[in-house]
């Protein structure tokens, strides 16, 4: 140490002179060695203790390199981990201009059928009654997402580019919405529906389209076709376009039997402005049902006066009653 080393070499001076008047004494030049090297080693010590400092502090406080915590992560990774799922879900949900013309599996297997079969034991027409209503509900919750979503109802039907010429009936485009993307998804979409690929999709006609008489690929739930109807134009209907109110105006029915279509073919009920009963009122006795744009299930009873029941269809005529003035008593809720 230095302060031993200096304090030796004064020793060594002190004996090789002789001493001097007041000479210090071995004893003493030991105690100034011995306190100065704790001097030197108190200087010392804080920059040796510096490094470990550090180095504990890093590992008891800070994250290490690899880790990075949820606070750090960039807004949008943050955004992405709680975005909400997407509605069939879905968020946006899809339709036929977003989704890709070709469907992933057009050349794969079929998708799993949710087509129903005939019951066991007859149904009662109440029953029948009741499943129509339940399948109408399920149709008019979807329509109503579809038109949240798109702020439009969709087309009666859709088309491709550069022609005018119909492809696929709306019923193929609410799919999704109805939890059924798997079945929309196997569609060409840029083909109509009797294209041979398409052809083949339908027998799995989904049990939602299924009127309760029926056991085939055709449906009686058809939407309201025209002018100046719920389904009409290339682009489906604009919210803001239905002055009479969407709850107000019908946008889907069940057809009599003789009025079924394939349920993907772009052929819906044409409302007949002196006649807008005809077609309707056979399948069910005593009316038929009717879901609004707003996607609301009502029953309509017959007879009615052709002015009052045309005014349940127009979506921009102005009456001062529509659909729900029109409802009656519902025979899915008989006893």
């Amino acid at each position: 140490m230095r302060g031993v080393a200096w304090g030796l070499l004064g020793l060594t001076l002190l004996t090789a002179l002789g001493g001097c008047a007041r000479s210090l004494t071995q004893e003493d030049l030991k105690r100034r060695a011995i306190r100065r090297s704790a001097e030197d080693e108190e200087e010392s010590r804080p920059a040796a203790a510096a490094k470990p400092a550090a180095e504990s502090a890093a590992s008891e406080d800070g994250p290490q390199p690899a880790q990075t915590s949820q606070a750090t992560q960039p807004p949008a990774d943050r955004g992405a981990a709680n975005d909400p799922p997407s509605p069939a879900g879905t968020a946006a949900e899809p339709s036929a201009a977003t989704a890709s013309p070709a469907s992933s599996n057009a050349a794969g297997s079929l998708p799993p059928s949710t087509t129903r079969q005939p019951p066991e034991t007859p149904l009662t027409p109440v029953e029948r009654a009741r499943l129509t209503r339940e399948n109408l509900a399920r149709i008019g919750e979807a329509l109503a997402e579809y038109s949240s979503a798109q702020r439009r109802l969709p087309p009666q039907a859709t088309h491709s580019a550069g022609t005018r010429s119909p492809l696929l009936s709306w019923r193929v485009e609410l799919l999704p919405y109805l939890g059924l993307r798997e079945l929309y998804e196997a569609f060409q979409l840029d083909q109509p529906w009797d294209s041979p690929h398409n052809r083949r999709l339908l027998p799995l006609i989904p049990a939602v389209y299924q009127s309760p008489e029926r056991f085939d690929d055709r449906t009686n739930y058809l939407g309201c076709s025209g002018s100046t109807y719920a389904f009409r134009g290339h682009y489906g209907l604009g919210l803001n376009k239905i002055e009479d109110g969407p709850a107000e105006t019908a946008a889907v029915v069940e057809v009599n039997d003789d009025r079924a279509v394939p349920w993907t073919k772009p052929a819906e009920f044409e409302v007949l402005p002196n006649q807008p009963g005809i077609g309707l009122g056979t399948l069910r006795e005593g009316g038929f049902y009717a879901v609004s744009a707003a996607g609301t299930v009502h029953w309509v009873g017959l007879p009615m006066d052709p002015a009052r029941l045309r005014a349940m269809f127009t979506a921009d005529a102005g009456e001062s009653f529509g659909l729900t003035s029109l409802a009656s008593a519902d025979p899915a809720s008989d006893a």
